[in-house]
């Protein structure tokens, strides 16, 4: 049975200054739950229903509660809740020079829709990106629509908060590549290990992120009366270009 108290404190993790203060975030679903239970992070509680509980208290016997339809819908995020809610305590991830100069790495500078985050985090697991670089201004990593778009792949690639100038200073001698309106054709190009910025929705790449970039890159289209496309679709399309390249 889950306290009064209990529910009041999952819900304050709605908010991102309760989420920063206390470390912890909540997740949805069985599969986000399972990919997380077989990772790195560390899971504080289960709440699920009477149908899903066995399932994890053979794996997190002392962790799991049981609740009903009513306490779900209590403390989920959304309108629709699923049966099964994960208190999760938040992940600090180190770099390992090693494997940033023998990869890629994706950089989202102000990225401010948490659908686009989700998104972009799934296709960086998809292609078994290691690292994601976020600028300190992007939306909250552990917002609950990120968590929810990544379908569990919040526990795939390490995604590191950092100041970019200082990244980059940090890698002079890394290929840095961002994507503009004008950039070269990715399909023209042969690319190599390094940065692939991704700037803000609407404003593209910070002006004091620009001069880093080594490479400017675009993705060719056939109809002029589109300017752009959207941030997590153009991830997709590089990802897909420069990874799969033969």
């Amino acid at each position: 049975m889950i306290s009064k108290s209990e529910i009041k404190y999952l819900n304050s993790l709605k908010l991102k200054k309760h989420r920063v203060k206390c470390e912890q975030f909540t997740a949805e679903g069985i599969k986000t739950i399972d990919r997380l239970i077989d990772s790195s992070f560390e899971i504080e509680k289960i709440y699920a229903t009477k149908d899903s509980i066995h399932k994890y208290q053979e794996a997190l016997p002392l962790r799991c509660i049981e609740v009903n339809a009513n306490e779900l819908k209590q403390i989920s995020n959304f309108t629709t809740p699923q049966d099964v809610i994960a208190l999760v305590k938040q992940k600090n991830f180190e770099t390992v020079h090693k494997t940033i100069q023998s990869n890629y790495s994706l950089v989202l500078d102000n990225i401010q829709d948490p659908g686009n985050m989700g998104t972009i985090i799934r296709i960086a697991d998809w292609y078994n990106i290691p690292y994601i670089f976020c600028s300190n201004n992007c939306v909250d990593l552990y917002n609950p629509k990120v968590i929810q778009s990544t379908m569990g792949s919040i526990a795939g690639p390490k995604i590191i908060s950092i100041d970019l100038v200082e990244l980059f200073n940090t890698y002079k001698d890394l290929m840095i590549y961002g994507a503009t309106l004008k950039g070269e054709n990715i399909h023209r190009i042969e690319p190599t290990n390094g940065f692939i910025i991704i700037g803000n929705e609407s404003k593209g790449i910070s002006p004091e992120i620009y001069p880093f970039i080594k490479q400017e890159i675009s993705i060719p289209g056939n109809n002029p009366k589109i300017d752009s496309l959207n941030a997590a679709i153009s991830t997709g399309i590089i990802c897909d270009t420069f990874l799969n390249n033969i």
